[in-house]
């Protein structure tokens, strides 16, 4: 489908029609599929499966039901994957082989159509996955509506294929990047691994060896350029333990719904290309390491760090395994088995929040 079609088709503009999604169609570029032209993609590479041994390991869908890694898969047209897709997908790896200084120094549009491919590849998947496996002619996962709120993060996808740009008064890609240095385990590759996402805006985390990467995919800057976040200042020094980039991703992914619903556009439809302009943005607050509205992330991040709720918060703040109030980085040394160290909270009357 050419790009004309997909921005009509997108924003509705061919008469109201409704966006049916259809797995006969290449998530990328909504080319019908063929037997000639149809392949899979897988939504995590393989490569990266194979590099942290999680060909045979399962994910957690929405529904709550496992999937195998290598079942992730979302049906995609020959070019889109043999050409778009894998000459990303070539210079991403090559950077992660590398390690966290490659992935620092890489192209920020190469990284940025990875990532999306990533977060809107499961979105993908899930409207094509039964809600529940005993009801075959049952309701999938999602329905049209939840990946219609992404139809300008889609759009902003086909950038792979060279048919849409960007425009910002102030320069500002449509993302906020952090690629964030980590501890690795010599025991087991699977710990070297974590992946965090939020289903309602394009938001994820991903923790790969020695590298993290943070990302709000359509944020236009603000998280990097403009929002005074603490946290990401204290991890930019760090080499991560596990828990930290847990937290770190967590309160990105926070910062990220407070100033999602406040982003706005303007399409400008040219011969050549779509351009996509950002409208002014709110003025910038700041976040603070021990801030009490940070107090909404309490029970995530129990869940995330696997222990209980008294043990990250007494009900006015939240523990960070970070940092000291003041900003100064706290080390955690990792090492490198799954048995993590039991987090613990004192009274922050008395006694900074710490770790034992």
């Amino acid at each position: 489908m050419d790009r004309d079609a997909i921005v009509a088709r997108f924003f509705n503009k061919e008469g109201g029609a409704v966006w049916a999604y259809s797995e006969s169609e290449c998530f990328l570029c909504l080319t019908p599929l063929t037997p000639d032209n149809l392949t899979r993609e897988h939504i995590f590479p393989k490569w990266l499966l194979k590099r942290h041994h999680l060909w045979d390991k399962s994910m957690t869908l929405m529904n709550g039901t496992l999937i195998k890694y290598r079942q992730l898969t979302i049906p995609c047209c020959l070019e889109c994957n043999g050409t778009h897709l894998s000459q990303m997908e070539n210079e991403v790896r090559t950077a992660f082989d590398a390690g966290y200084q490659a992935v620092k120094e890489m192209n920020r549009n190469v990284l940025f159509s990875w990532l999306a491919k990533i977060f809107y590849g499961l979105l993908v998947k899930e409207r094509h996955s039964l809600l529940d496996l005993r009801n075959q002619s049952g309701d999938k996962i999602l329905g049209d509506d939840d990946l219609n709120r992404f139809a300008m993060h889609h759009l902003l996808m086909q950038t792979v294929r060279g048919d849409v740009n960007w425009h910002s008064p102030n320069g500002e890609n449509p993302w906020s990047i952090f690629v964030l240095e980590c501890q690795t385990s010599d025991e087991e590759p699977s710990l070297n691994f974590d992946y965090i996402d939020e289903n309602t805006i394009p938001f994820l985390a991903i923790r790969s060896g020695d590298v993290a990467v943070v990302a709000s995919l359509q944020d236009w800057g603000y998280l990097e350029n403009s929002l005074a976040l603490k946290h990401m200042v204290a991890a930019q020094q760090l080499k991560l333990h596990p828990f930290q980039f847990k937290e770190i991703a967590l309160v990105s992914c926070y910062a990220s719904l407070v100033f999602f619903e406040n982003r706005r556009f303007v399409l400008a439809v040219g011969e050549q290309q779509t351009a996509i302009l950002p409208l002014p943005l709110p003025s910038p607050i700041a976040m603070n390491i021990e801030d009490p509205q940070l107090l909404y992330l309490a029970p995530t991040l129990a869940m995330h760090l696997q222990t209980p709720l008294d043990h990250v918060t007494d009900g006015k703040r939240v523990l960070t395994t970070l940092a000291e109030p003041d900003g100064t980085p706290w080390v955690l040394d990792w090492d490198g088995t799954s048995n993590f160290p039991m987090l613990t909270i004192h009274g922050l009357d008395t006694d900074p929040t710490r770790l034992p």
